[in-house]
């Protein structure tokens, strides 16, 4: 039995606050695995230990054990539409179509004006933290090898180290999925330093757009269909589209 199910069967043996937790797994469990056991705990108004109790009771060991379940079941589930394909051209069109969104999320206006940023710029500085802390480091390496010089880091506490030395005509280029709040302090004390900020996100929503020089919005590729995907590839390929356009300010 998928941990979904066993949720839905086991729901009148709850708690009021694992019943809380049980209920937001099952509206959003492609969510739930891209949490954390703190993070899906206060989203669901609940407490980690709720949240562990809950595994227990559905015969898991733990947080771990549960959200390794949910993922596997998440990559493998299908819906009735799904199963008329097979899987290599299921997925390659999903994502194939949400490359190809890139173009309508992303203005050249807004692409021209992030290619002049990084041109002007004095230190340029990569910030990811979690899973997009590989596009930070894929997007310092590819800037690399067309000559810019940059730093990029996936730890918390370095990047509030790192922003309190910034100064104008710095930039500071944010990936985060959903715009999370862990930036907040740290947009605050770049552009108290006068430094510019760029974030890259597949939240067009997230007050953070607000609060930095520009924001680059690409589509997001998990929520959209049933399959547990990994958003990854969309930051990889807008990477390659900003290193085109960096090539041809030279």
């Amino acid at each position: 039995m998928n941990p979904v199910d066993r949720l839905e069967k086991n729901m009148e043996s709850f708690t009021k606050s694992e019943k809380r937790i049980a209920s937001y797994i099952v509206e959003d469990p492609i969510l739930v695995v891209q949490l954390t056991a703190e993070e899906l705990a206060k989203e669901a108004g609940s407490s980690k230990t709720a949240f562990i109790r809950l595994c227990q009771k559905i015969g898991y060991q733990g947080y771990s054990e549960f959200r390794f379940s949910l993922s596997k079941f998440l990559v493998s589930h299908k819906t009735e539409n799904e199963e008329e394909l097979p899987i290599i051209q299921s997925l390659t069109s999903v994502y194939s179509d949400h490359i190809r969104q890139i173009a309508q999320t992303v203005t050249e206006k807004e692409h021209k004006a992030f290619c002049r940023l990084i041109g002007e710029s004095n230190r340029i500085k990569i910030f990811g933290y979690n899973r997009t802390g590989m596009a930070a480091q894929q997007l310092r390496m590819r800037m690399a090898k067309i000559g810019y010089d940059c730093e990029y880091t996936t730890d918390l506490l370095l990047m509030k180290d790192i922003v309190n030395s910034l100064k104008e005509n710095d930039l500071v280029i944010i990936f985060t999925i959903k715009g999370s709040s862990y930036y907040d302090d740290i947009v605050k004390q770049f552009k108290m330093n006068q430094a510019t900020g760029v974030l890259i996100t597949m939240n067009p929503s997230t007050p953070l757009s607000r609060e930095v020089d520009l924001t680059i919005n690409l589509p997001l590729v998990s929520r959209s269909t049933t399959h547990f995907l990994d958003d990854q590839a969309v930051f990889f390929v807008y990477i390659e589209i900003l290193l085109a356009g960096l090539a041809e300010l030279d």
